[in-house]
């Protein structure tokens, strides 16, 4: 009771403004400070507070803690201190966990250590470092931390995706006998699932299962997540069906997780089995769950299916929204037809659906990155997939209340109507009530890259810099992929070294843009640095850079190379495809390099594939290689 009552009140922070010292006259020294009356040295507290001399106030404030017989009278002096607008600060509250300890108030100390301390030291100063200093002093004083101060911490380290102190947290915490509870395993599982830690997130989740403890079912929906975001889907199958059998009772959020990962992973022709599945159990769909649905069968082709659930969604009182046909509108645009994607512009106009910031900004980057190719073949439309699309856009515009308008069409297909029209559409976003963004301005930039038309995407990023947004890495690496595909490479690298110097950091997705540009161009020896510069980060080159890598170094015969980039493509399951490793074993063979060779062939042949004719020579020479090496050098 004493503790809460504490803990609870006299570390209310009920702060008053301070009246600022105009000519303050010295502050009493320590030695001043009156032994006795505790009437007197409060007086003496509330002037210097008054007076604007809040150093002097603290100093005064930790002489009397430290000269307090007791703990109702050290924190009640606390109290007035703050009550007169000072701050408490950890200096301050680490004198009284001192005061306490030596007045024998363990679990009072243990409180204010627990309840503050770490808590501001942490969340409120940022001080990181500090909190486990702090952690540490604590268990000095045999002080047992309880589980919300763990929280505490682990929250605040995952936050600043500080990962390395909240492993040792958790064991220390489970070497202290206490059990974390839901909320700070679903922060550790979740930041796990960010890291693409699929193995420490399990272990999280076999600890909980050990001591008893049955996963809540958002902690298995984020592993369910990040498994089929990694293309484990047999996995995630796995993990939905072991949720299920413990009696976790699924609900619309997992159902969908599982929904979107057959999606990402081909097997869009079974989501209805899932959906289904849903609804048998009780779960009745919302409208986000269609939406997902429906933009998830249409994006795979499979247009009448997705009728059938548009179809029901009228039939459940549900409408289409802004995010349906900014979904549908997108994968039109994708695909550069042009005219369906503004029928469904026009469609969603006359229902009324107002147009939001991300609208705009999907038709100006769908409409700009086809700029350059438009002269180029559209996408075969089957007369199955024309009749599918007529069938979806009836049922959408049975439900709209103005009559038809004139449709947005587009006069002239040479690149510089488009390029027109497109800066209509931007000047169009200009005059709405939307204020631009990094979103929109990215989304603008990367419409310009992918057209390459690089100078209108530099005067966009000068009116970014004018509007005061800072440009991020996705800025960046859209610009320096266009320099890429234009054959810019020393553009490329340039703004490479702008970007690292004086705006931000790259990222894993610019280290890989920009190294698979270098080997593109032929550049092996700025492409290794790179690359070595990117293992040093902790960064992990994707399988299309170990690819580009691994080309790179056969087309300069640098064989040694080659093949330890084909090892260290093995080590992390990346599989080189066969043009690249037909490639490296001919070169390996006619450099008689013939241990290696044999080492590429098995791999070519545990993959089941047909190696290049003069295979047979390297099995017949790999297998006599080492007795006619030894005769040629005894010789």
């Amino acid at each position: 009771m004493i503790r809460k009552r504490f803990a609870s009140y006299y570390f209310t922070a009920r702060k008053r403004t301070s009246v600022a010292c105009i000519a303050p006259q010295d502050p009493p020294t320590i030695s001043t400070v009156p032994d006795h009356g505790k009437s007197l040295r409060l007086s003496l507290i509330d002037d210097l507070i008054r007076r604007g001399c809040l150093s002097s106030a603290k100093q005064v404030v930790r002489k009397i803690i430290a000269r307090s017989p007791n703990a109702l009278d050290t924190m009640s002096t606390v109290d007035f201190a703050a009550g007169r607008g000072m701050e408490v600060g950890l200096d301050i509250l680490g004198a009284v966990v001192r005061k306490l300890v030596e007045l024998d108030e363990p679990g009072l100390a243990s409180a204010v250590y627990c309840d503050r301390i770490i808590a501001r030291g942490i969340a409120k100063m940022g001080s990181f470092d500090k909190g486990w200093i702090l952690h540490d002093q604590m268990n000095e004083l045999r002080m047992l931390p309880d589980a919300v101060t763990y929280h505490v911490m682990i929250n605040n380290y995952c936050k600043d995706r500080r990962f390395e102190p909240v492993e040792s947290l958790f064991d220390i915490m489970l070497g202290w006998g206490l059990v974390p509870d839901m909320a700070t395993y679903l922060i550790m599982i979740n930041e796990c699932c960010k890291r693409k830690d699929v193995a420490s997130a399990f272990y999280v989740l076999d600890q909980m299962e050990k001591r008893g403890l049955k996963p809540s079912v958002a902690i298995y929906d984020s592993i369910i997540s990040c498994l089929s975001r990694e293309k484990r889907l047999f996995e995630a199958e796995t993990l939905f069906l072991r949720m299920l059998e413990g009696g976790v009772k699924a609900n619309e959020n997992v159902y969908m997780t599982v929904i979107n990962g057959y999606f990402r992973n081909g097997r869009a022709s079974e989501v209805h089995l899932l959906f289904e599945m849903m609804m048998e159990h009780g779960i009745k769909p919302s409208s986000h769950s269609y939406t997902a649905l429906i933009s998830g069968l249409v994006k795979s082709n499979l247009i009448d299916e997705g009728c059938v659930y548009l179809d029901r969604m009228f039939r459940d009182g549900f409408v289409p929204n802004a995010v349906l046909y900014t979904s549908l509108i997108c994968h039109f645009l994708r695909k550069r037809e042009f005219e369906f994607a503004f029928r469904l512009v026009d469609l969603m106009h006359r229902s009324q659906i107002e147009f939001d910031l991300i609208l705009y900004v999907t038709l100006v980057r769908g409409f700009c990155r086809h700029i350059a190719v438009v002269k180029r073949r559209f996408c075969t439309v089957t007369r199955s997939t024309e009749r599918a699309r007529e069938k979806m856009l009836r049922l959408l515009s049975e439900r709209t209340l103005l009559p038809r308008e004139k449709k947005i069409r587009i006069a002239d297909d040479s690149p510089d109507a488009m390029k027109r029209f497109a800066l209509k559409l931007i000047q169009k976003l200009k005059e709405t009530r939307f204020t631009p963004n990094l979103y929109h301005y990215n989304g603008i930039i990367s419409g310009f890259c992918w057209a390459n038309m690089i100078d209108d995407a530099y005067s966009q990023l000068e009116l970014m810099q004018k509007a005061g947004i800072v440009p991020n890495e996705a800025t960046f690496t859209n610009i320096i992929a266009a320099h890429i595909r234009v054959g810019e490479i020393d553009g490329a690298v340039e703004l490479f070294n702008l970007m690292n110097a004086n705006y931000c950091r790259p990222d894993i997705v610019t280290c890989n843009t920009l190294l698979r540009g270098l080997c593109k161009a032929g550049r092996e020896l700025d492409a290794s640095s790179l690359f070595l510069a990117m293992r040093k980060r902790g960064f992990l080159p994707g399988k299309a850079s170990y690819e580009s890598l691994l080309r790179c170094f056969c087309a300069c015969n640098l064989s040694n190379e080659a093949f330890k980039i084909f090892e260290e493509m093995l080590e992390y399951n990346y599989f080189p495809r066969q043009y690249s490793t037909n490639w490296l074993l001919h070169i390996l063979y006619e450099e008689a390099k013939l241990d290696e060779a044999r080492l590429v062939l098995d791999v070519i042949l545990g993959r089941c594939k047909l190696p290049v004719k003069f295979a047979t020579g390297v099995l017949v020479q790999t297998s006599f290689g080492a007795q006619s090496s030894n005769e040629t050098t005894l010789s």
